[in-house]
């Protein structure tokens, strides 16, 4: 596995290879040229598994990526559309700066989309079904190390000396298909906590640490760093 420098590295899976079950060649969204080729393929699993959305407005239209982030992250939201803008399906020249107010308190948050891919629309289909986002029957195939990266990023927390992930947006069968991932997949030791909710176990956590190291944003790694 190749370190995280700031930039984007190729590993030994093909973009092509991610949706072996699901899409022919033709189908694959954008063949992404150079030594991100396949880094961004495997991200964006993890994105969609956490903040980012797949959003298709109309049966016969287009489909695009979405994402967004507070303040707090905005180091890491620029590293993520850098990798959209790298691959040339991002014409915003940076992301965008939105603000809500909750009970009186003002959150600034920041956000880009990427230009909507009628061949996205595949991708669509795999991770949606009516309306609704799912876990594709080949999360197996899908869950790299890279993807879990970007998953941990977005989803996971610290708790009690584990990592417990966010899984609580997808249905009760969805996130034992993603537990079962981590541990078949990964030798992890993993339970699904109350709200339906992944938690790795203290004994497992340093070899998930040791997995997705080497692909966390620096402004990220306390997300693999215990609390005290």
């Amino acid at each position: 596995m190749l370190p995280f420098t700031g930039g984007v590295h190729s590993s030994s899976i093909d973009l092509f290879d991610l949706f072996p079950h699901f899409l022919t060649l033709s189908l694959i969204p954008l063949r992404f040229k150079g030594e991100n080729e396949d880094y961004l393929g495997q991200a964006m699993v993890g994105l969609l598994l956490g903040d980012g959305s797949l959003v298709k407005k109309y049966a016969g239209g287009a489909t695009y990526f979405k994402y967004a982030q507070g303040k707090i992250h905005y180091e890491y939201i620029i590293h993520v559309f850098s990798l959209f803008k790298q691959a040339g399906v991002v014409l915003m020249s940076e992301p965008s700066m939105g603000t809500t107010t909750l009970k009186g308190v003002v959150h600034v948050w920041y956000q880009f989309s990427t230009q909507s891919l009628t061949t996205w629309n595949a991708l669509h289909a795999i991770w949606y079904v009516n309306g609704v986002k799912v876990i594709p029957e080949n999360i197996y195939h899908l869950l790299t190390p890279i993807a879990l990266a970007y998953w941990l990023i977005d989803d996971g927390g610290w708790t009690k000396g584990g990592i417990h992930l966010a899984t609580n947006s997808f249905t009760p069968d969805d996130t034992k298909r993603l537990a079962e991932v981590l541990s078949s997949k990964y030798g992890l030791k993993v339970s699904i906590h109350s709200r339906n909710r992944i938690y790795i176990w203290a004994r497992s956590v340093s070899d998930f640490s040791n997995i997705v190291r080497p692909y966390i944003h620096p402004s990220m790694s306390y997300k693999i760093t215990p609390v005290l």
